[in-house]
């Protein structure tokens, strides 16, 4: 599964959203009904129906269907907040007002996506059952052009996982570069190729450890260990963690 996603485009559609979405507030007085579909987010001094907010997004229909059901709807708006307060809280914790782009962040971009993953979630078990297979994780592969997001997003989903007592390991690419050593020693090997002096490029992955530890994890193994890289080691060149510091 790919994510990409034009910042341009991303912007152009930002205001158009959020200001039809402010719009169909004004229109009913910006109330905050008990009903799910008044219950609002403040986003730059203003009250915004989630429900409309989700509705105006583009990912809306494909990752919640032609209608967000009520229970739908009440969780969006938990987690919205959980997510307001993590990404964007003060030193307290609480989130202030959302500005126009994190309010597109949270609630047509994250949000969407966290619940097409749950719903994809479902199925899968569902199947499992059906067919009396044992119950394995579910990969889910994020990529976009350096810079994107996706350390953000990622975090974000893992914390919403956690939140709802839900297991979730995250690994990046990046965790499997060469070792500090093995990176040298590639470059030695081709001192005429600038595009293996330095870790990035093709060829600086210790591919094998990334197929074993995939593997593990898909066997359903307990207490796999994944692997950390720590960019800042060696004046900046990186190192693989230490064994220890890896997570399970």
């Amino acid at each position: 599964w790919r994510v990409l996603f034009g910042a341009p485009r991303v912007a152009a559609a930002e205001h158009r959203s959020i200001s039809a979405a402010m719009a169909f507030a004004s229109a009913v007085g910006g109330s905050n009904p008990d009903g799910v579909e008044g219950r609002a987010v403040r986003v730059e001094g203003r009250e915004v129906l989630v429900a409309e907010l989700l509705r105006q997004g583009p990912l809306y229909s494909a990752c919640f269907g032609a209608e967000a059901d009520t229970e739908s709807l009440r969780a969006v708006e938990t987690r919205g907040r959980l997510l307001a307060d993590i990404l964007f809280g003060d030193e307290t914790g609480h989130s202030r007002d959302l500005c126009h782009s994190e309010a597109v962040r949270i609630y047509q971009y994250y949000l969407p996506l966290y619940q097409w993953i749950l719903s994809r979630l479902a199925q899968r078990r569902a199947q499992q059952e059906s067919l009396g297979t044992a119950a394995g994780p579910m990969f889910v592969g994020i990529t976009c052009p350096q810079g994107g997001g996706k350390t953000t997003l990622v975090t974000a989903l893992t914390r919403l996982f956690s939140s709802e007592h839900k297991v979730c390991a995250a690994l990046s690419i990046d965790d499997f570069y060469l070792t500090h050593a093995e990176q040298n020693e590639l470059a030695e090997r081709h001192p005429g190729n600038p595009l293996l002096q330095l870790r990035g490029n093709f060829g600086s992955h210790d591919t094998a450890l990334a197929r074993c530890t995939l593997e593990a994890l898909a066997s359903g193994r307990p207490n796999v260990l994944l692997p950390r890289y720590t960019k800042s080691a060696h004046q900046g060149r990186g190192d693989r963690a230490p064994e220890s510091e890896w997570d399970r």
